[in-house]
């Protein structure tokens, strides 16, 4: 079945075409994403949250020593 839709996709990392070779989706980019026993495939990044540091939402005012 994946076999029928394997040309209408493209890596999300890349954007290059996929090839179907072992249970495994790998594009020409050298990125690859495996078929799960079920037959589907997560192209989802699994690098995890990004976390980027914001300016506090208040001010702590200076002590005089």
């Amino acid at each position: 079945m994946l076999s029928a839709v394997v040309d209408l996709l493209c890596c999300p990392v890349c954007r290059a075409p996929f090839e179907c070779a072992d249970r495994t989706l790998w594009c020409t980019g050298g990125h690859s994403f495996d078929i799960s026993k079920q037959g589907y495939v997560s192209l989802l990044g699994g690098g995890g949250a990004v976390f980027v540091r914001t300016p506090p939402r208040c001010s702590v005012p200076e002590q005089d020593s």
